[in-house]
C-alpha cells in the first residue's frame, strides 16, 4: 500500500473517531438524561400513592404512564440521535470547528468516494486530497465534539440520584412498600403511629348501640379523629376523639344507632381504613312486634275462668298457665323468651315464619324479651321489655267478732262465737282451737268448709263472709269444773293447689273463766246490778243534760 493511501486511511481513520467520540457523548447524556428522568418520576410516584392513596388500577394507569414518558424521553434524547457513519457529515461538523480547512475536507471525502457523477481530471483530484491532507494533519478532529456540552445534564443526573438516595435512606420502607404496591400487592404505608385492634365490618339491629375503638402504639398522640359519613355519596364529617382513661386508646360510641354509615379513624399519621375501603357498620330493621295476645289459664283452685289480655305487659294470678302468641312484621328462623333468673323458652314458629307462639306457667315476675334470630341478614335481636306483674295467692285473714271481751260461763255452757273470714280464693275450712289451764298442747275442732252465703253461690268455696258459730262445751269438755281457764280461738283455712301447702289464720283467742253455778248466779247477780246501776246514772245524766238546755233555753227567751 503508497503512503498516499495510507494518509488517505487515516484522516478517514479520524473522522471516524469523531464521530465515535460524539456517540459516546449520546451514550453518556442518554444515561445521564435517563437517571436525570427516573429519580423524579420514582419520587413523584411515590409521593402522589403515599398522599392519595391509589387504587390499585390508577396505580398502574400512573405507573405505564411514567414509563411511556421515560421511554419517549430516552427516545428522543438518545437513541434517535444514534446516526450511522457519515463521512460528509461529519467532514461538515470538523470544518464547523476549524473554518480554516475552508470546504477541504468536505472535497477531500467527496472525492474519496466513488461517485459516478464525479469528473475533471486525476491531477485536480490528487492535488484537493493532498492539500486536505496536509491541512488537516495537524488538527485535533476531537474537540468538534465538547464533553462539557454535557455537565448541565449530568449535574441534573447527579442531583435527581442524590435526592432519590436522600428519600430512600429517609423513608427506605416506606419506598419499598410503594414498589410492592405498584406491583399489585395492597398494603399500607408504615407510619410513626401503629393502629391495632382494628374493628371489623358490623352489622347490627336499629336502636342498638355500638363502639368502636383502636388501639394506637408507637407514636400516639393525645387527640385523634374518626371521619364519617352514611352514604358513600356524601362528604367525610370530622368528629374528634380524644385519647381515653386507658394510655393509647381511643373510642367512639353511639348510643342509639339509626342507620348505617362508614367510618375511618385517623390517629396521628396512621388510618384504620382508607376512604375507598372504609370500616362498615349496617344497621337492620330488626323484626317488630305488630300484635300479640296472652291467653291466661288461673290455677284450677282459684275458681277464676281463662282470660285473655293484649300484652304479656300484664299481672296475672301466679301460677297461671301463659300463652302467649306473637306476630311479627318480617320472618325470622327462630325465637324466644327471656325472663328473670337465667330463664328462656324457645317458641313454636308457625310455617310463615311471623308467628311464634309460648307457653309456660308464670312462676317469676320481672322483665321479659322476645328475643328472635333470622330476618334480614340473620341477626339475632331483641325486642322490647315486658313487665310481667303476679297476683301472689294472699294469706287468709280472720277476725273474732264475739265474744268481745273475757267469758265467765259454767261447765254446761253453749257458747255462741261469730267469726269474720276472707280469702282472695276461697275457705276451705273452719276450726276451734283450744287450750284447756295453759297446756302447751292446743286442741283442734274441724268444723268442715264454711257455708256459702247467697252472695257466693256460684263459688265452690266461700271467699269472705261472717259466720255465727256455736260450741258445746260440755261435749268435748265433759270434766270441767269451777276455775278452769279455756282460751278459745277461731281457725280458717285457705284454698290451695295442694292442701298441705294450705295457710291457715287464727284470730284472737278469747278466755273463759268456769264457774260453779253458786258462783255463776252470783256473777249474773251483779252483772245485773251493774247494769241497773248504769242505767240509772244514764237516766241521771240525760234528767242533768235536759235541765242544762231548758236554763239555757230561757235564758235566750227573756234576752
Amino acid at each position: 500500500m503508497s503512503s498516499h493511501s495510507k494518509d488517505t486511511d487515516r484522516l478517514h481513520g479520524k473522522l471516524k473517531g469523531v464521530w465515535r467520540r460524539h456517540r459516546s457523548a449520546i451514550h453518556i447524556g442518554g444515561i445521564a438524561w435517563a437517571l436525570a428522568l427516573l429519580a423524579p418520576l420514582v419520587i413523584a410516584l411515590f409521593f402522589l400513592d403515599r398522599m392519595l392513596d391509589l387504587p390499585r388500577l390508577a396505580r398502574w394507569g400512573l405507573l405505564l404512564a411514567a414509563i411511556a414518558v421515560f421511554v419517549w424521553q430516552l427516545r428522543k434524547r438518545w437513541f434517535t440521535r444514534l446516526r450511522p457513519y457519515d463521512g460528509l457529515t461529519w467532514a461538515s461538523r470538523v470544518e464547523t470547528t476549524f473554518p480554516q480547512l475552508n470546504s477541504l475536507l468536505v472535497s477531500f471525502v467527496q472525492l474519496s468516494q466513488p461517485s459516478p457523477a464525479a469528473t475533471g481530471s486525476e491531477e485536480l483530484f490528487s492535488m484537493v486530497k493532498n492539500q486536505a491532507l496536509q491541512e488537516s494533519k495537524p488538527l485535533d478532529f476531537s474537540q468538534s465534539v465538547d464533553f462539557r456540552d454535557l455537565r448541565p445534564i449530568i449535574k441534573w443526573a447527579v442531583i435527581s440520584v442524590l435526592v432519590l438516595l436522600l428519600v430512600g435512606f429517609l423513608m427506605t420502607s416506606s419506598l419499598w412498600v410503594a414498589g410492592q404496591r405498584y406491583l399489585g400487592i395492597d398494603i399500607p404505608y408504615p407510619t410513626a403511629t401503629e393502629l391495632a385492634n382494628i374493628p371489623s365490618d358490623q352489622t347490627i339491629a336499629e336502636g342498638s348501640s355500638i363502639s368502636l375503638q383502636v388501639d394506637a402504639q408507637g407514636k400516639v398522640p393525645k387527640s385523634g379523629a374518626i371521619w364519617v359519613r352514611s352514604e358513600p355519596s356524601e362528604q367525610w364529617r370530622r368528629i374528634d376523639v380524644p385519647q381515653s382513661d386507658e394510655p393509647g386508646v381511643f373510642r367512639y360510641e353511639v348510643a342509639s344507632a339509626s342507620e348505617s354509615f362508614e367510618y375511618r379513624f385517623e390517629i396521628g399519621d396512621a388510618s384504620s381504613h382508607t376512604k375507598r375501603a372504609p370500616g362498615k357498620i349496617t344497621v337492620v330493621s330488626p323484626p317488630k312486634v305488630v300484635g300479640e295476645t296472652l291467653l291466661v289459664t288461673p290455677p284450677e283452685y282459684t275458681g277464676l275462668q281463662p282470660y285473655s289480655a293484649d300484652s304479656l305487659a300484664s299481672t296475672v294470678p301466679s301460677g297461671s298457665a301463659l300463652k302467649w302468641t306473637v306476630t311479627l312484621d318480617s320472618q325470622v328462623d327462630e325465637g324466644e323468651v327471656q325472663g328473670p333468673d337465667d330463664w328462656s323458652q324457645a317458641g313454636t314458629l308457625s310455617a310463615d315464619g311471623k308467628t311464634l307462639e309460648f307457653d309456660w306457667t308464670s312462676h317469676s315476675a320481672g322483665m321479659y324479651r322476645l328475643q328472635s334470630t333470622g330476618g334480614e341478614l340473620g341477626l339475632t335481636v331483641s325486642g322490647d321489655d315486658y313487665r310481667l306483674r303476679l297476683r301472689e295467692d294472699q294469706e287468709p285473714r280472720a277476725y273474732l267478732v264475739a265474744p268481745s271481751s273475757s267469758v265467765k260461763a259454767t261447765p254446761n255452757k253453749n257458747l255462741n262465737l261469730t267469726v269474720r273470714a276472707s280469702d282472695d280464693y276461697g275457705l276451705s275450712e273452719m276450726a276451734i282451737v283450744y287450750r284447756l289451764n295453759g297446756e302447751e298442747t292446743e286442741q283442734r275442732i274441724p268444723l268442715g268448709p264454711p257455708p256459702s252465703n247467697d252472695s257466693q253461690q256460684e263459688l265452690e268455696h266461700p271467699r269472705s263472709g261472717t259466720w255465727p258459730l256455736q260450741w258445746n262445751i260440755p261435749e268435748q269438755l265433759p270434766n270441767l269444773k269451777s276455775g278452769d281457764l279455756i282460751e278459745v280461738a277461731l281457725e280458717v283455712t285457705e284454698v290451695a293447689a295442694h292442701p298441705d301447702q294450705a295457710r291457715r289464720a287464727v284470730t284472737r283467742s278469747c278466755e273463759i273463766e268456769i264457774l260453779s253455778l253458786t258462783d255463776y248466779q252470783a256473777y249474773i247477780t251483779s252483772r245485773f246490778d251493774q247494769l241497773q246501776s248504769n242505767i240509772a246514772e244514764a237516766e241521771r245524766r240525760e234528767t242533768l243534760i235536759k235541765h242544762a238546755l231548758d236554763t239555757s233555753q230561757n235564758k235566750t227567751t227573756s234576752e
